[in-house]
């Protein structure tokens, strides 16, 4: 009879070494943040969130936490329902697709930012979603901005830029932009201010509405944003960008490049 228990005991335990690491995990603290989707073979590697905003442990899978900076090394990460405080390094090969960073973010080349808000930004690599609201300073771009909503005032490339080309082809900036390098270049967007500098600017449309109660929306994450009755606009073929008008007046709009007038029924 013991002989029996005993090999029931050594079955068992075998059993239970081959589950998945994932299929055993507990998580403790504020919450997680995904970072890949299990595909049946591979588990699931997290990110473990303290009530203070911080990794629970020191790194894991492809990310690292180390004197208060928080390393992604590759893989999409959603901190979506988490309010991150340490500061993040985005590296190549690396996304973050979601929630609240109220520290500086580095967004290194070949890493992207796909959602997520932000208070402070220094941009390397691309970002293509997210809200950006300089909390704690001006947004720097150093490469390529193709959508996002951007509430403080913003510098496209700098003095050090000139090799790597920054290029901003879409997304709402709700302040001041400015080119400060000659390489820099705006190709796309939606400006509440019409962006000024050196380097290319293409050509900036001037709308503003005709009837006294309209106003433009420019919608984004299903979102949308008031941006009153006059806006500046660089047009492009970026699906991010969305701008409608709401209120009376949305069929007769003053669009105005330079020295000519032209008529945009077609916009939506």
């Amino acid at each position: 009879m013991k002989k029996r228990i005993l090999s029931l005991v050594l079955a068992l335990s075998l059993m239970i070494s081959l589950f998945p690491v994932s299929a055993l995990a507990q998580t403790t603290g504020g919450g997680t943040a995904v970072l890949a989707e299990e595909n049946g073979t591979t588990a699931t590697p997290i990110i473990t969130i303290g009530s203070d905003g911080k990794p629970t442990t020191e790194g894991g899978e492809n990310w690292t936490y180390e004197d208060l900076m928080l390393t992604l090394n590759s893989g999409t990460y959603d901190f979506s329902g988490e309010t991150v405080t340490c500061y993040v390094k985005v590296c190549s090969g690396a996304t973050v697709a979601g929630g609240i960073f109220e520290n500086t973010v580095w967004n290194e080349a070949g890493g992207k930012i796909s959602g997520g808000t932000f208070a402070d930004v220094s941009n390397r690599g691309t970002i293509i979603g997210g809200t950006f609201t300089g909390a704690q300073g001006s947004i720097i771009n150093h490469t390529t901005i193709a959508g996002g909503v951007f509430e403080k005032n913003g510098t496209n490339g700098d003095s050090g830029d000139e090799v790597i080309s920054a290029s901003i082809t879409g997304g709402l900036f709700k302040a001041e932009v400015q080119n400060k390098a000659a390489s820099a270049a705006i190709t796309g967007g939606v400006f509440v201010t019409k962006p000024t500098g050196s380097g290319t600017i293409a050509n900036v449309y001037t709308l503003t509405t005709s009837g006294r109660t309209s106003k433009f929306l420019y919608a984004a994450d299903g979102k949308e944003i008031d941006l009153g009755q006059s806006v500046y606009v660089v047009p492009n073929t970026n699906e991010n960008d969305v701008l409608k008008v709401a209120g009376t007046g949305i069929t007769e709009w003053d669009v105005v490049v330079g020295d000519d007038s032209y008529e945009l029924t077609s916009w939506t």
